[in-house]
């Protein structure tokens, strides 16, 4: 059968369908337009009530944006004015958002004008505008110290401690801090690197170079914050174990690159151990100075000051005087001090170093070469002994020293440990000794060779050429807030 038969036979039937099938073509496709224009305009509103341009268009003579969704086709398209919602395209003046072009418009994701004509979603940033800039690209990344005079007219500087705060009041934490730069510091002669003047420390210092040369002022130092911060104060700790180095004029910078650099405050710092609190304004406020109302332990077997010219009472009272004789001090024997059995002591010690520390020069001792205690210098070096050679042998702590320097040495002798500190910092310790039996070769301060040395020796030393400030010894171990206040006292009897 062909096709013309197959016509003539069932041809009234398929007319039928076939405008059967045209009429549910033409009611789907008016019933699409109807539901998208409902869709459209529900949309347009729900935008419309989020922004806050004049959404007066959407209802005007019934369009989206340009005219109307079912009215005039002034524009030629299903709506008014151009495209389905005016202007051009989908819904705006470009691409597929409007007038700039892109996805979105004159600029990224929303903001400028409107859902349509003329702008698209977006003019500006995510939310209208150009956007601003949020904590991580605001403040200072940079912070730099520049010191221009040292208090007493010497060519060192020396910081204990910088700490920053924000402006909300915050310290900030120094665990992201690095050195960025350094003009000098001194790494031979003691442990002077400058990363010490941030390490959360404040017995250990930054000092500039004194061993081998000592490079003039101007000296500075430049931390990496590791991020940026809103900065408003620096706290400023001068150096504890004395005046060398401390900063009398300094300048203050910060910077977001390390390169271009911002001066915030310039001022002189007093000649004192207390904190110095400079507003980053320019502002300086100092802090009470804690030698105001330093004290030292109590029951202190003897306590002796200012060792120079005669005689030097015993402030402890207990009759413990020590007596000049060829150029160096003598103290008696005595059962609370030498002759007797110890298993717990603390001797505590200021002094300050002259202008040479290369040879072997004794600053205190007790005892003899079979058993005692004493602190010397030999070599550049300072040394902190106790020995029974008798029974445990010998323990010494050292640490470099420099010379015309103040130094603070604390001794705690607690069977079976023994622990040294020097400036604050703990420089040696031993857990292996044993009780400290009698030990009758004399006392003295400031000289005399019958000691024992960490070579073995037994003699050599000679006087002592700088100054003892303070002495005192107890029979006890002191720790906690007892060996902090000695420390402090120790500190400011150097001051």
């Amino acid at each position: 059968m062909n096709f013309k038969q197959l016509f003539n036979q069932h041809g009234q039937g398929l007319s039928e369908y076939a405008l059967i099938l045209a009429f549910v073509s033409v009611v789907a496709i008016a019933g699409i337009s109807l539901v998208g224009g409902a869709i459209g305009n529900t949309y347009s509103n729900v935008i419309c009530i989020m922004d806050d341009n004049d959404c007066a268009a959407i209802s005007s003579n019934g369009s989206n944006s340009g005219n109307d969704n079912t009215g005039s086709s002034s524009g030629g398209d299903t709506s008014g004015g151009g495209d389905t919602s005016g202007g051009g395209d989908t819904s705006g003046g470009g691409d597929t958002s409007g007038g700039g072009g892109d996805t979105s418009g004159g600029g990224d994701t929303s903001g400028g004008d409107g859902i349509s004509g003329g702008g698209g979603i977006g003019g500006d940033d995510t939310s209208g505008g150009s956007g601003g800039s949020g904590s991580a690209d605001s403040g200072h990344q940079y912070f730099r110290l520049v010191a221009n005079s040292e208090v007493n007219g010497n060519a060192w500087t020396a910081v204990a401690e910088i700490n920053l705060v924000d402006t909300d009041g915050n310290t900030i934490s120094k665990s992201g801090w690095s050195l960025h730069y350094a003009d000098s510091e001194e790494t031979s002669g003691e442990n002077g690197q400058a990363t010490n003047a941030f390490d959360g420390n404040n017995s250990t210092i930054w000092h500039t170079q004194w061993q081998g040369g000592s490079p003039a002022h101007d000296h500075e130092i430049q931390i990496d914050l590791g991020q940026r911060y809103e900065l408003a104060t620096l706290r400023y700790l001068p150096r504890q174990s004395g005046e060398n180095g401390r900063i009398a004029n300094y300048r203050l910078y910060v910077s977001e690159d390390a390169s271009s650099w911002t001066e915030v405050a310039s001022g002189t710092f007093p000649n004192t151990s207390s904190e110095q609190v400079v507003n980053l304004d320019g502002s300086a406020t100092a802090q009470p100075d804690v030698c105001d109302t330093a004290t030292i332990p109590a029951n202190s077997i003897f306590h002796l000051e200012n060792f120079t010219g005669g005689s030097v009472s015993d402030l402890s009272g207990n009759g413990n005087n020590a007596t000049s004789s060829s150029g160096y001090y003598t103290i008696s024997n005595s059962s609370a001090i030498n002759t007797g059995t110890y298993n717990d002591k603390t001797l505590g010690v200021q002094f300050t170093t002259g202008s040479s520390v290369n040879y072997r020069q004794m600053i205190y001792e007790q005892g003899g070469g079979t058993r005692g205690i004493n602190v010397y210098l030999d070599a550049a070096t300072l040394y902190v002994g106790i020995w029974n050679n008798s029974t445990w042998d010998e323990r010494f702590a050292s640490t470099y020293v420099a010379p015309n320097t103040d130094y603070t040495v604390v001794l705690v002798f607690d069977n079976p440990n023994v622990s040294v500190y020097v400036n604050d910092s703990l420089v040696g310790s031993f857990n292996d000794t044993g009780e400290l039996t009698s030990h009758s070769g004399g006392i003295s301060v400031m000289g005399n060779g019958n000691s024992y040395y960490h070579d073995g020796s037994g003699s050599g030393t000679q006087v002592f050429g700088g100054t003892v400030s303070a002495l005192a010894q107890w029979n006890t171990a002191l720790g906690g807030s007892t060996l902090t206040e000695l420390q402090t006292y120790l500190t400011c009897a150097g001051n």
